[in-house]
């Protein structure tokens, strides 16, 4: 229900901001679209921004969901969904924050990722802890998020790594 509750004003919020800013946009030209034509692209982009954040939310959701079977940790589905969004929430918020402040004080070497890590770890033990869990599955919630966007940081960068060295080899060929 939680899930639902929150695409629904993510859709909401989106597709005002999106018909708003078209909307004004189309009232600068000379030759006026149709106000049908406005709202169908406000529709459809706020429909692509809540397919890319709901990918998201999935993932962090699958990520939580597992970690609660492995551990059996007990947390209901709507606690779970309300981790998930804090996470989301905290993820792309205060640890853009720490990462770029990791990057600026220690660098980004091996010594800058466990902080990073660290840091991870103590935020969303904190989210868990806000939300009335144990101490252990807040733990046990903190730690598995943060080694899974961990992985999913390291496969990025083993990617990103591989199409440097083919498109670096395409070049001199």
């Amino acid at each position: 229900m939680a899930l639902v509750v929150t695409l629904s004003i993510i859709f909401i919020i989106a597709f005002g901001l999106i018909f708003l800013f078209f909307f004004k946009e189309n009232q600068k030209h000379k030759d006026k679209d149709h106000l049908f034509l406005v709202i169908g692209g406000a529709f459809l982009f706020a429909l692509v921004f809540l397919v890319a954040f709901a990918l998201i939310i999935f993932t962090l959701f699958g990520a939580t969901s597992i970690i609660n079977h492995v551990f059996s940790l007990q947390i209901t589905s709507n606690q779970l969904m309300i981790f998930t969004i804090a996470a989301f929430i905290y993820l792309y918020t205060v640890d853009n924050v720490c990462e770029v402040l990791t990057e600026y004080m220690i660098g980004n070497n091996i010594a800058g990722v466990f902080f990073l890590a660290l840091t991870r770890i103590v935020g969303l033990f904190f989210i868990g802890h806000f939300l009335r869990m144990s101490k252990n599955t807040s733990l046990a919630l903190a730690i598995g998020v943060a080694l899974i966007v961990l992985t999913i940081e390291w496969l990025d960068h083993v990617r990103e790594k591989h199409k440097a060295q083919t498109h670096s080899s395409d070049e001199s060929s």
